[in-house]
């Protein structure tokens, strides 16, 4: 009888984890900085903790939508995002699709001098992702207008990238 209690356990804790929805970051390439940023940008997004803080935000900029609304959506997300190579390198990264963000190995995760940053360059795939998801639904419906920082600090793309850095900063799961 003991056996049969454990295997059913097992059963039920495997089935949960191939059940679980959440959206995933996956890359196929050798770039340390890389591998290490899509780990910890995957951790976070298995994180009921970063969630919780999307939630708590009522109303983002350039959109309609509410941080529980957000949340929700990324939460139940169902899709590999693949991490690729941009060729012809403007900015840090781009998403134009719900299933791969494009980074410029050259500009990622580079701080002010120069140097890697895990938690920059979490921010910025985290701020991918929200792109991708948004993609997923009808696209546009919580995006932001232009890549300048400026009047886009309160538009959902920079606040749940900076909520990932700030994880990172802290060493939070």
């Amino acid at each position: 009888m003991k056996k049969f209690i454990i295997i059913l356990l097992c059963f039920f804790m495997l089935k949960s984890a191939i059940c679980q929805s959440h959206i995933k970051l996956v890359y196929n390439g050798r770039n340390v900085n890389v591998i290490a940023a899509v780990k910890k940008a995957n951790e976070i997004l298995n994180s009921k903790y970063f969630y919780d803080e999307i939630r708590k935000y009522p109303k983002f900029d350039n959109s309609q939508l509410s941080g529980r609304e957000i949340a929700d959506r990324m939460e139940k997300a169902n899709q590999d995002v693949k991490i690729a190579r941009k060729i012809k390198p403007i900015a840090n990264a781009a998403t134009t699709t719900s299933d791969k963000i494009k980074i410029s190995r050259s500009l990622f995760g580079k701080d002010a001098t120069g140097n890697f940053s895990l938690s920059i360059a979490v921010n910025t795939l985290i701020h991918e992702t929200v792109h991708a998801v948004d993609f997923l639904n009808t696209g546009n419906e919580f995006t932001h207008n232009g890549n300048k920082p400026k009047d886009q600090e309160n538009t959902a793309p920079w606040v749940i990238g900076a909520i990932a850095e700030t994880m990172v900063l802290n060493d939070h799961k």
